[in-house]
């Protein structure tokens, strides 16, 4: 998922900026629920979901 696509659902643009400056291989929780990390090897992609209850 692009920068472009996370803001979108509603990923806060601060959170995307966060993970993507600090390279975050681990997941970053998001405030409405959703988690996301880097993708290992992209530049820029993203990879947002919600967890199961």
């Amino acid at each position: 998922m692009t920068k472009e696509a996370a803001e979108r659902i509603g990923v806060h643009v601060a959170t995307i900026d966060r993970a993507i400056r600090n390279k975050r291989l681990t997941p970053i929780r998001a405030d409405n629920g959703y988690h996301i990390r880097l993708l290992p090897h992209e530049v820029d992609e993203l990879v947002v979901w919600r967890p199961q209850a």
